[in-house]
């Protein structure tokens, strides 16, 4: 068997790359000055940046000022309003509304109880709205050409009595839903508005109203056997 021998030639191939390596290393690799300058400079942007979101902030705040107190924008729902649930009841109903899209969060029938698996008296309160199974708002196209969606906005509120008044701001203009609750099972709604023109250049909007029934009786085949909706046009007459 020859013996296996090695190139002279090659042995000073590799220890020169060697050299080469480590020299190409020392001579690219960054002084301390450079590593602190590099550090000021990342420490400089990052100032800048939490400088410009400051400022953006503020810019929105005095943009909510100057139209009635909060903002109003369609893509703010705005972390600084806080979410609050107001009161209206009689012997009939007990209601809850949400600032957040002016539109009732609870609605309890008192005089009657829903079927309940787990209570021994099988009996709970009677709930038609809760939990965010409804929806309702106005929908209206503004004078930009987006679509504002009344549901998603946070309204001011005035209580006086049995009376809600929401309000929302846009533009110089103004949208108010007020529900008053009467006696009964009488709940009225109006819808008012004042410079719609600054709003909405359309001579139509829409509303929609969305509900995930919720199930109040023990059989399902019952429960759909007396279970419709009424509804009325025109004070009534229809």
């Amino acid at each position: 068997m020859q013996e296996r021998k090695f190139d002279k030639n090659q042995l000073i191939g590799f220890g020169l790359m060697l050299v080469l390596f480590f020299g190409y290393f020392l001579l690219t690799k960054p002084t301390e000055e450079q590593i602190q300058a590099e550090r000021a400079k990342q420490e400089q942007m990052k100032q800048e940046q939490e400088t410009a979101v400051v400022q953006n902030n503020s810019q929105r705040d005095s943009l909510g000022q100057s139209i009635g107190g909060i903002d109003l924008s369609q893509d703010s729902l705005s972390e600084k309003v806080i979410l609050q649930n107001y009161t209206l009841e009689n012997d009939k109903l007990l209601l809850e509304f949400t600032n957040k899209g002016a539109q009732l969060s609870k609605v309890e029938l008192k005089d009657y109880k829903s079927y309940d698996f787990v209570s021994e008296n099988h009996e709970k309160p009677l709930y038609i709205i809760n939990e965010d199974n409804a929806n309702f708002g106005l929908k209206i196209n503004d004078t930009q050409g987006r679509t504002l969606d009344l549901s998603q906005r946070n309204f001011e509120v005035a209580q006086q009595g049995n009376t809600l008044t929401f309000t929302t701001r846009e533009n110089g203009g103004a949208i108010q839903y007020t529900y008053t609750l009467k006696e009964g099972y009488d709940l009225d709604f109006k819808v008012k508005s004042q410079g719609l023109n600054k709003i909405s250049s359309d001579s139509k909007s829409e509303i929609f109203f969305n509900l995930d029934a919720l199930s109040q009786e023990k059989g399902k085949s019952w429960e759909q056997r007396t279970t419709d909706i009424h509804f009325s046009l025109n004070n009534y007459n229809k």
